[in-house]
């Protein structure tokens, strides 16, 4: 395990080796995630753009405003849909907290913003460590692998005085199943805080061979 694995991981999901109706999260907080869908291979699991996702329930991932990152492992079969990789939130159409693909840029959508990685496009079919940090303010800074991809400001804070009310992969909405995302994904990382640049490209590099 040589990513950054450390008290701030609040969750982690090795995809590639949780197959299952349901498991647990690998962090600290052992969350139970249930599969509605999605099927297991040994790079992750393959979402098939309509109703495939991952349940990982009213985990209260969202503590204030805190600093965050978001990465994922992806594969995207098709750029050009809107599809969500990592989603939570109180309702179907005021996500707190949503990373997704829209016309082929990475994008984040928080309940009054929305935030595009317009520096770098993201390419289908294959394998890419995409993610953004939060600096628990207004900065927002998005990767693609290793790299800067963009940069945002929200308007103010993350609006946090709204109830929550479930957290996905693969799928936004309540049920999950809106903006489903097509193709692959095989880990995902949630952090309490805001990794530099130099720790995102480490975790690029030690888990890369994955999924050369």
């Amino acid at each position: 395990m040589d990513f950054i694995f450390d008290p701030s991981l609040v969750l982690y999901l090795p995809l590639y080796g949780l197959d299952g109706a349901s498991f647990m999260s690998r962090d600290a907080y052992g969350r139970v995630c249930t599969v509605s869908g999605a099927s297991w291979n040994p790079n992750g699991y393959y979402f098939d753009g309509t109703d495939d996702f991952i349940n990982i329930g009213n985990a209260n991932l969202v503590l204030g405003s805190t600093p965050r990152t978001a990465l994922a492992w992806i594969k995207a079969l098709d750029i050009s849909t809107e599809q969500a990789i990592l989603q939570y939130g109180h309702s179907a159409t005021r996500q707190l907290f949503r990373l997704y693909i829209q016309s082929e840029l990475l994008r984040l959508a928080t309940y009054s913003d929305d935030h595009s990685s317009d520096a770098s496009k993201i390419a289908s079919n294959v394998w890419l460590l995409v993610g953004v940090t939060y600096d628990g303010s207004t900065g927002l800074t998005f990767y693609v692998n290793e790299n800067k991809a963009g940069s945002g400001t929200l308007g103010g804070l993350l609006n946090t005085a709204l109830g929550y009310y479930e957290e996905s992969i693969g799928g936004g909405g309540t049920d999950g199943t809106a903006i489903s995302f097509g193709g692959f994904i095989g880990s995902v990382f949630l952090y309490n805080r805001a990794l530099t640049p130099q720790e995102i490209q480490h975790n690029y590099l030690t888990t890369k061979w994955r999924y050369q």
